[in-house]
C-alpha cells in the first residue's frame, strides 16, 4: 500500500527506533495524505507492515511536527511539561507549557488561525491545542494553549489533512500507559473551533487493535482494526458516542481482520479491500450516509495478491501485485463499480516481485521484494508494454521514488561478510542504491551508519536526498546529503545520536538525543549549518 505529496518525500523506516493526485503516496510523509503546508505526512498503514505474507513494506507515521515557519519539539525529559516552538527563520526558541510528558505532536497552518499544533501528553492524560501565533492566555508572550482530558489508555496522535481534527488513539505497536487499562476500544476526537472557546474533545468507542487510520479530504475517518472497519463523519460528532462497524459482507476465513488491507478514496467515493488469503479484490461504492453498509463488488484474481496501491483522481485505478502468477493487475474503479462483468487489465511481470510503488507522475510501477535472496527491482509502464529489470548488490530493506519520478532509492541493511568480492563487501555494510529509472544506471553507496529516515526535497542545487544515519560509534552517526541530479554525496557527522529528520521553510533539520534538546538546520540554498540547543535553558546557537 502506498501514498504521496508534491514537495518533499520523507521515509521513516520501521524497526530503526521507534497529487499527481495519487494515493499511492504523499510526498511529504512517505505514502500518505497530502499536507503541503508542513511537509510532514502520516502514513495510513500504521504498523509499518502490509499483510503481504513474509514481505515487509517498512514505513511508520512520522512524528515531526512543522508548519511553514515553525518546528515543534516535545521536551524529552519524562517529567517535563513543555514543547519548544523553534522559528526556522530566526532559530529562536519559545518554550510552550502543555501537559506532563508530551509525546506526540502534530502541526499545520490553518487560514484565519495561523500555526496550530496538537500535543498528546501522556503524563497526565491530556491533549493540548496550541495556537502558536496568538497571544498567551496570560497576556505574556505568544502561544495560546488549551488542555483537555483524554482517556489514559491512548498513546498516539494523528491529525486530519485539513488540520481541523486530531485523534488520540491506542496504537497496539506502542507500549500502553502504566495506568490501569479500562478499555482497548477508546479513542478521543479533538475538534478545533474557529475560536478557543469552540474547541472540544469527545470520547469515542471504536474497534480495538487499530492497524490502519485513513482520513479523506471530505471530512471522514476510517479505522481498520480487530472488529473490522469503522466509518465516521467528523463534523457530525457533537458528543461522546459509539462508532458501529461497517458490515462489509466478507467471509471471515478469507478476510481475517488482523491481516486484510484497505484503501479509501481521498474524495470518499469508494473503499477497496484485499486479503493475503483471498484471490480477489473487493470494491465498495460508499453510500452518502455513513451508517449505511456498502455493497461489495468482488473482482476475481488469478492468484493471491501481495500489495495494493490506489491512484486517485477523476479516473481512479487500483494496482495489485500477484507474484505467484507474475502479474500486475490494473482495475478501473469506476468502470468496475458500474459493470458486474468487468475484467481488469493484466500486465505480465518479468520477475514477479511482491511489493510496489507507483511513480508520482502515475506512469510506472516500481516493484521490489524484501525477502532474502531477492536482489531485483523491476519497472512496469502503465501506459504501454515496457518493462525493465535491474539487479542490485543487496536485497531491499525499504524503497521510495523521488517526487520528480526520476530516481528510486533502495535502502539496504548490512549482512554477514562472506568473502572478499566487491558484492559481498557491499552487502556487509549498511548502504543504499540510487536507481535512474530512465536508464537503469545504478549507484550503490556505502553508509557510515544505519539509515532510519530520509527526506527528498527540491532546491536550487537540484533534487536533494538527506539520509539520517544512526550509529553507536562517534564519527559515523549523522546525515548523508546526496544530490539526486549529480549523485554527489557528502557526510556530515553529528556529536549526538540523531533521531528525527524533516523540512521546514528552506531548511532541513535533524533532532538529536540530548538532555537539553538539540536541533541542527541545513540551509537548502547556502549549505549553512546552524544548531539550536538548550530548549529549557535559554536556547543558544552554536
Amino acid at each position: 500500500m502506498n501514498r504521496f505529496t508534491p514537495i518533499a518525500v520523507a521515509l521513516a523506516i520501521a524497526g530503526c527506533g521507534d497529487d499527481a493526485s495519487q494515493k499511492s503516496g504523499a510526498f511529504d510523509g512517505y505514502n500518505n495524505v497530502n499536507n503541503s503546508t508542513n511537509n510532514v505526512g502520516q502514513n495510513n498503514n500504521t504498523n509499518g507492515n502490509s499483510s503481504n505474507g513474509n514481505e515487509a513494506e517498512r514505513f511508520v507515521v512520522r512524528e515531526v511536527a512543522t508548519t511553514a515557519a515553525y518546528v515543534f519539539v516535545p521536551n524529552g525529559d519524562p517529567t517535563a511539561s513543555t514543547v519548544a516552538r523553534v522559528d526556522a527563520n530566526t532559530l529562536t526558541v519559545t518554550p510552550l507549557r502543555v501537559g506532563q510528558s508530551p509525546r506526540d505532536v502534530a502541526a499545520t497552518d490553518i487560514e484565519g488561525i495561523g500555526a496550530v499544533a496538537y500535543v498528546l501528553c501522556e503524563g497526565n492524560s491530556t491533549a493540548a491545542i496550541i495556537r502558536a501565533d496568538q497571544p498567551s492566555r496570560t497576556g505574556v508572550g505568544e502561544g495560546d494553549v488549551r488542555l483537555f482530558k483524554v482517556p489514559s489508555e491512548v498513546n498516539r496522535l494523528t491529525m486530519s489533512p485539513d488540520g481541523r481534527y486530531a485523534i488520540a488513539w491506542i496504537d497496539p505497536e506502542r507500549s500502553l500507559s502504566s495506568s490501569p487499562i479500562a478499555s482497548l476500544q477508546v479513542m478521543a476526537l479533538i475538534k478545533l473551533g474557529d475560536t478557543p472557546a469552540e474547541d472540544a474533545v469527545y470520547n469515542l468507542s471504536v474497534t480495538r487493535l487499530i492497524r490502519d487510520v485513513e482520513f479523506t479530504n471530505t471530512g471522514e475517518l476510517f479505522l481498520l482494526g480487530r472488529e473490522g472497519v469503522n466509518r465516521l463523519r467528523l463534523e457530525d460528532v457533537t458528543s461522546d458516542r459509539l462508532v458501529p462497524k461497517l458490515d462489509l459482507g466478507l467471509d471471515s476465513d478469507l478476510y481475517p481482520t488482523d491481516s486484510f488491507e484497505m484503501e479509501v478514496d481521498d474524495d470518499g467515493r469508494f473503499l477497496v479491500v484485499r486479503s493475503a488469503e483471498a484471490a480477489e479484490v473487493v470494491l465498495y461504492d460508499l453510500p452518502d450516509n455513513p451508517a449505511d453498509d456498502p455493497i461489495p463488488h468482488p473482482i476475481a484474481l488469478s492468484g493471491l495478491s501481495s500489495d495494493i496501491d490506489l491512484i486517485a483522481g477523476a479516473e481512479p485505478r487500483v494496482i495489485l501485485t500477484v507474484p505467484s502468477q507474475r502479474e500486475l493487475v490494473v482495475v478501473d474503479v469506476l468502470e468496475a463499480l458500474a459493470d458486474e462483468t468487468y475484467t481488469p487489465d493484466v500486465k505480465p511481470l518479468p520477475v514477479g516481485l511482491g511489493l510496489s510503488q507507483i511513480t508520482p507522475d502515475g506512469s510506472h510501477v516500481v516493484l521490489y521484494s524484501t525477502l532474502a535472496g531477492n536482489y531485483e527491482v523491476e519497472q512496469v509502464s502503465l501506459t504501454d508494454d515496457e518493462t525493465s529489470v535491474w539487479s542490485l548488490r543487496n536485497r531491499v530493506y525499504a524503497l521510495a521514488v523521488s517526487p520528480d519520478s526520476k530516481r528510486a532509492i533502495a535502502i539496504h541493511r548490512g549482512d554477514a561478510f562472506k568473502d572478499d568480492t566487491a558484492t559481498d563487501y557491499f552487502r556487509s555494510y549498511n548502504g543504499l542504491t540510487l536507481i535512474d529509472l530512465a536508464t537503469g544506471y545504478l549507484r550503490p553507496i556505502v553508509l557510515q551508519g544505519e539509515a532510519s529516515d530520509f527526506v527528498i526535497t527540491p532546491s536550487a542545487q537540484g533534487m536533494l536526498l538527506f539520509v539520517l544515519l544512526k550509529s553507536p560509534v562517534a564519527g559515523t552517526r549523522g546525515v548523508m546529503k546526496i544530490n539526486l541530479d549529480t549523485f554527489r554525496s557528502d557526510f556530515v557527522a553529528l556529536p549526538k545520536q540523531p533521531n528525527q529528520l524533516g523540512r521546514v521553510g528552506n531548511k532541513v533539520f535533524v533532532s538529536q538525543e540530548a538532555a537539553d534538546g538539540r536541533l541542527t538546520f541545513f540551509d537548502l540554498e547556502t549549505n549553512e549549518q546552524r544548531t539550536v540547543s538548550g530548549y529549557e535553558l535559554n536556547a543558544v546557537i552554536d
